[in-house]
């Protein structure tokens, strides 16, 4: 993926960052920053910022940002509405405002031909991508629904939510969800892995566990020893996890903690967002105080910082 570079470096002021994702082929960075309404987009090997997207609202600490799998389209859900960019020609193309609540997550289905939308309005939208025109709405849940992911092949989502409901839903428009499960413990945090096999359910009691989404049964759980986590994530085959805490900690596991990485510098900042690539080498995570890190994830190397982005002001 290429994109021709609309911005420089200094000309770019930005506030604290709340949400990041990587591109389909893990070429861009797109970092969201609060306050200012702006959602960067970064070149990952030049390490250099390529363009700058404004929109007229501020992000605050739900919603998504997400590519869509050709990396034609990103999404991005403010407290409301949808906003949608054509990524090379930087246009915003849609604006999606049918939920009635703040919206929470994102995820393309159908290979892309569909867009899932959720809500705490305790609801999932499908938008046909393209037309933008909406096509169904999935009930169930009844509280918040927290997170959303597509299967490999695009047939079905999984949605987490504050309810501690997992829900599997077919990604055609007037079919019914398929299963659900209870999960135990009240939920603080649902995150679901880039494939869409695995979610990850943080609870409130201090401890997680691991799902996979295609039979609704559970592959591991834990403590997170982190007292005051903040973020999570979950990277595609389910075994490397991500804890983010208020202090600027990164906890980093594969099967078991590996590692805790202080944020570059040591200052204490909360841990907004994390995000692993589509090919789990690479962590990215976001702290209130404007800084973006990336490490390699690869357990053999230390941990370093690869990428960070401002202050410049």
């Amino acid at each position: 993926m290429s994109l021709k570079r609309d911005v420089q470096p200094e000309s770019i002021i930005t506030d604290a960052a709340f949400r990041v994702a990587f591109s389909p082929d893990g070429k861009i960075l797109a970092v969201a920053h609060t306050s200012k309404g702006e959602i960067i987009l970064w070149d990952w090997e030049e390490r250099c910022p390529i363009a700058a997207l404004h929109i007229p609202v501020a992000f605050w600490w739900y919603g998504g940002l997400l590519f869509s799998p050709d990396a034609k389209y990103l999404a991005a859900a403010l407290p409301r509405p949808v906003r949608i960019w054509d990524v090379q020609s930087r246009r915003e193309v849609a604006n999606l405002t049918n939920h009635t609540a703040f919206l929470t997550s994102l995820a393309f289905a159908a290979r892309g031909g569909i867009l899932a939308t959720s809500s705490a309005d305790q609801t999932i939208k499908l938008w046909e991508v393209g037309t933008w025109r909406e096509l169904d709405t999935l009930k169930g849940h009844w509280n918040e629904v927290y997170a959303l992911a597509a299967s490999p092949d695009g047939n079905t989502l999984a949605s987490g939510g504050k309810d501690g409901a997992v829900k599997l839903w077919s990604a055609k428009p007037t079919e019914c969800q398929s299963s659900s499960v209870k999960l135990p413990n009240d939920i603080g945090l649902v995150a679901l892995s880039a494939d869409g096999r695995h979610l990850l359910a943080v609870h409130t009691n201090g401890t997680f566990s691991v799902w996979a989404t295609a039979v609704l049964k559970t592959t591991g759980h834990g403590s997170i020893p982190l007292l005051a986590w903040s973020s999570a994530a979950i990277a595609a085959g389910g075994r490397q996890l991500a804890f983010g805490d208020t202090n600027g900690v990164v906890q980093m596991w594969d099967s078991r903690p590996i590692r805790d990485i202080r944020r570059p510098g040591g200052a204490a900042a909360c841990a907004n967002a994390l995000a692993f690539s589509p090919d789990a080498t690479k962590l990215a995570a976001s702290f209130e105080d404007r800084l973006v890190a990336v490490w390699d994830t690869a357990v053999s190397r230390p941990s370093f910082l690869r990428f960070a982005v401002g202050p410049w002001n």
